[in-house]
C-alpha cells in the first residue's frame, strides 16, 4: 500500500510549504482508516526535511518518483522512502531508504543483525540494525513479487541516519555487521551529498511506468525460490514429522482450505491439544505445504521467544549453507513468522491461511502499550480466508489472554462465519513427557484443574517419565546441570515470585535460595534462551518457555502456592511486583473481589501446569514451601500405593 507518492519536484515543494506531514497524515487516514500519532507526524517533518536536502540535486531527475511510507503487502512494516525512476539503460529501478533519527547505537556482538540504542524511553533497547532492517524488507518485497523477477529488476538499498555523527570506531560499521552494511550502506549526519551521489548514480531517468505502483498492485504470491527454500527447511527436518492424530488434523485442514479456495467462503478451524500433542508440528507442516501451493500464508504466535527459537533451530539444521545463504533463509523465515498484533491494519482476506500457534495467548489490544486494534481473534479472522487456531485453554497465563475455544467460536460467529464452516479438531496423542498421559492427568488432578481419571494406573509408573521432587535446590540443580552438560537441552524455570532486580542492576541476583544458588531471571533481550549456550545459568519464566520443550526441566515453585486446611491454595499477592501477568487484578483482589481472585488462581495454576510440562524426558521440582512439597509428595505416594 502506498501512503504518499509524488514526483520529485512536487515532493520538494511539499517540504518547502511545510505541509508534508499534514499531507501524509491525510493519506494515512484515508488509506488506513486512522490518524497517525503525533510522534509519527513529527518524525515525518524532521526526517523528510533531511531527505529534501538529499533530493534537491539537479542530477536526480525531476520526474523521478518519491514514495513515502510504502506498506509491505500483508504486513504492518513500512519502507520509509523509495526513490524510483530508470537507470542509464532505461530499465525501471528504485532505491529503498530506511530513515533513523538515532544519535548513538551499540554493538551486540553475540547476535546477528541486532544493536542497542535509545528507543521508547529505554536507553539500551535491543533492535535490528538499520541495514538489516531495510535489507530484510527488500528480501520480503522480492519474495512476494513475480514482477520483480520477471522483469529482472535491480533495486538498491541504504539507511540514512541524519542525526547520527559517525564515531572513529563506529559500532554500526563493525565487522560483525559487514554483510548487511555492504548490501545496504549507511549514510550518517553530514553525508547528504554522498547520499545524493548514491541516488544519482542509479536513477538516471523518470519513473514513467510507475514501478512501485505496479509492484503494489500485483497479486501477492510466494516466489518459487521462497517456496523451495522454506519448504525444504521444514519438510527435511525430522523434528516436524507428523504422527497419528497430527496427520489427520493436517489433512483435514488442507481439505478445508481447498474448499475455501474454491468457494471463497471463510473457514475457522480450532485445534485443541494438551502440551506435547504436536500443535506446532502441524502448524509448520501446513506452512510448508501451503507455500508449495503458492498460497499467501503465515505462522502466527504472540510469543516472540517461540518464533525466535523455532527460526533459529530450523536454520541451524541447515549446516551445509554458507553464511550468506543462512542469513537469507533466516530473513525469509522470520518474514513468514509474525506476532499476533500484526493484523489490526490488514485488509480483509489479505491472506489465504493464517496459522495461529499458542492461540490461547491472543489479546484484545495490540502494540507495545496495548492501545492498538480491537480484538486479535477478530482481526486474524478478518485478514484471511482460512484461520487455524491451535489452543489449550489450560495454558492461558495472563489476565489479558482471551484466546479460549469459546471466545474464538463466539468471535467467528459474530463475524458471520457460517456454522458449517467452523471446525473443531482434537489432538489426543501425547509425544512429550515420554508419551505419558498419566503424568499430565495426575498433574491436572494435583493442581485441582481436573478430577483423577479412573483409568489411571494404580502404580503411577509414568511410563518411564523421570519425575522427582527434591528437598534441596542445590541437589536438584547439580543433577540437572549434569544432564545439561550432555547436550544443552536442560533448563531451570520458576513461578514469577521474585522481582527482576537485575534489570536495573546487572550485578544483582533475582532468585536467592541458598548460599550456592543465586541466579538471575532470563528476562533480557535474548529470545533464544531456550537453545543458547550458558542458558542453564539463568532461570526461565512462563514468558520465555511457553510453547517450547527441553529434555529435562527443573521447576522452582514459589510462595504463590500454599496449603490451607490440607488444600492447595494460590496467593496472587506473592507474585513479583515486576510481573505483569496479573495486571488489573491485584488492586481488585485487595478490595476483596472474588471474580478477580478466581481468575488469578487459574492463571497461577495454569502457569505451573505449563512449566511442569516442558520436559520431554523428565521434570524435577523444588518447592520453596515445605507444606506444598509434602502435599505433592503425598499425592504421588498415595496414587502409587492405591
Amino acid at each position: 500500500m502506498i501512503i504518499y507518492q509524488e514526483n520529485k519536484d512536487n515532493f520538494l515543494e511539499d517540504i518547502q510549504n511545510r505541509d508534508i506531514q499534514d499531507k501524509i497524515a491525510d493519506f494515512y487516514l484515508e488509506k488506513l482508516g486512522k490518524r497517525p500519532s503525533p510522534s509519527e507526524k513529527r518524525s515525518w517533518q524532521n526526517s523528510l526535511t533531511e531527505v529534501y536536502y538529499v533530493l534537491n540535486d539537479q542530477r536526480i531527475p525531476n520526474e523521478s518518483r518519491v514514495t513515502i511510507e510504502y506498506n509491505l503487502p500483508s504486513t504492518n512494516r513500512r519502507i520509509d522512502v523509495i526513490v524510483s525512476g530508470t537507470d542509464n539503460q532505461g530499465k525501471p529501478t528504485a532505491i529503498l531508504i530506511e530513515l533513523k533519527q538515532w544519535e548513538k547505537a551499540n554493538l551486540v556482538a553475540t547476535k546477528d543483525g541486532l544493536v542497542t540504542t535509545f528507543l521508547g524511553g529505554n536507553p539500551n533497547r535491543e533492535t535490528v540494525h538499520p541495514s538489516y532492517q531495510v535489507w530484510s524488507y527488500f528480501q520480503f518485497m522480492k519474495d512476494y513479487s513475480r514482477l520483480y523477477h520477471q522483469e529482472k529488476l535491480a533495486f538498491i538499498i541504504c539507511a540514512y541516519l541524519h542525526n547520527y555523527k559517525k564515531a572513529n570506531n563506529e559500532p554500526l560499521l563493525d565487522k560483525h555487521y559487514e554483510y548487511y552494511t555492504k548490501e545496504a550502506p549507511i549514510f550518517f549526519n553530514g553525508d547528504n551529498r554522498l547520499l545524493s551521489d548514491y541516488i544519482s548514480h542509479t536513477i538516471k531517468g523518470p519513473d514513467e511506468q510507475g514501478i512501485i505502483n505496479r509492484l503494489d498492485q500485483e497479486p501477492k504470491q510466494p516466489s518459487k525460490s521462497l517456496q523451495n527454500d522454506i519448504s525444504s527447511l521444514i519438510l527435511e527436518n525430522e523434528d516436524f514429522v507428523l504422527l497419528d492424530s497430527q496427520k489427520i488434523a493436517f489433512e483435514e485442514i488442507k481439505s478445508l482450505t481447498k474448499k475455501s479456495k474454491n468457494d471463497s467462503q471463510k473457514r475457522v478451524v480450532i485445534i485443541e491439544g494438551a502440551p506435547g500433542t504436536g500443535k506446532s508440528v502441524i502448524a509448520f507442516q501446513l506452512l510448508a505445504s501451503f507455500l508449495k501451493q503458492s498460497m499467501s500464508v503465515s505462522y502466527i504466535s504472540k510469543n516472540a521467544a517461540l518464533r525466535s527459537v523455532f527460526s533459529t533451530k530450523l536454520i541451524n539444521k541447515k549446516s551445509n549453507k554458507n553464511d550468506q545463504g543462512q542469513r537469507l533463509t533466516k530473513s525469509r523465515l522470520d518474514n513468514l513468522m509474525m506476532g499476533s498484533g500484526s493484523f489490526y491494519k490488514t485488509m480483509p482476506n489479505t491472506y489465504d491461511v493464517l496459522l495461529v500457534d499458542e492461540a490461547h495467548r491472543l489479546n484484545f489490544k495490540s502494540g507495545m502499550f496495548k492501545n492498538k486494534g480491537e480484538n486479535q481473534i477478530k482481526e486474524i479472522i478478518e485478514s484471511t480466508l482460512v484461520s487455524v487456531f491451535f489452543v489449550d485453554d489450560k495454558q492461558q497465563v495472563t489476565s489479558s489472554d482471551i484466546g479460549s475455544k469459546v471466545q474464538i467460536l463466539t468471535d467467528a460467529k459474530s463475524m458471520n462465519v457460517r456454522p458449517e464452516n467452523i471446525k473443531i479438531l482434537n489432538l489426543n496423542s501425547q509425544f512429550r513427557m515420554s508419551g505419558s498421559n498419566n503424568f499430565l492427568e495426575w498433574l491436572d488432578f494435583a493442581l485441582g484443574l481436573a478430577s483423577l481419571n479412573e483409568s489411571l494406573k494404580p502404580d503411577l509408573t509414568l511410563d518411564g517419565y523421570d519425575f522427582k521432587i527434591y528437598d534441596s535446590i542445590d541437589e536438584m540443580t547439580n543433577d540437572l546441570e549434569t544432564k545439561n552438560n550432555l547436550n544443552n537441552k536442560t533448563r531451570l524455570v520458576a513461578g514469577y515470585c521474585w522481582d527482576w532486580v537485575s534489570k536495573k542492576d546487572p550485578n544483582s541476583y533475582d532468585i536467592d535460595l541458598s548460599p550456592t544458588f543465586k541466579k538471575q531471571w532470563n528476562l533480557s533481550n535474548d529470545n533464544t534462551w531456550a537453545i543458547s549456550e550458558n542458558s542453564f545459568e539463568q532461570v526461565g519464566c512462563i514468558h520465555t518457555s511457553q510453547g517450547l520443550e527441553f529434555d529435562y526441566v527443573g521447576v522452582i515453585v514459589g510462595p504463590d502456592l500454599y496449603i490451607k486446611n490440607g488444600l492447595l491454595k494460590t496467593n496472587p499477592l506473592a507474585r513479583a511486583k515486576t510481573d505483569k501477568s496479573l495486571n488489573g487484578l491485584i488492586g481488585l483482589i485487595k478490595k476483596g473481589d472474588q471474580e478477580s481472585l478466581d481468575k488469578a488462581k487459574l492463571i497461577i495454576l495454569n502457569t505451573y501446569r505449563v512449566l511442569f510440562t516442558r520436559g520431554t524426558k523428565g521434570c524435577y521440582i523444588y518447592f520453596t514451601d515445605p507444606e506444598v512439597k509434602e502435599y505433592f509428595q503425598n499425592l504421588l505416594i498415595k496414587n502409587c500405593n492405591e
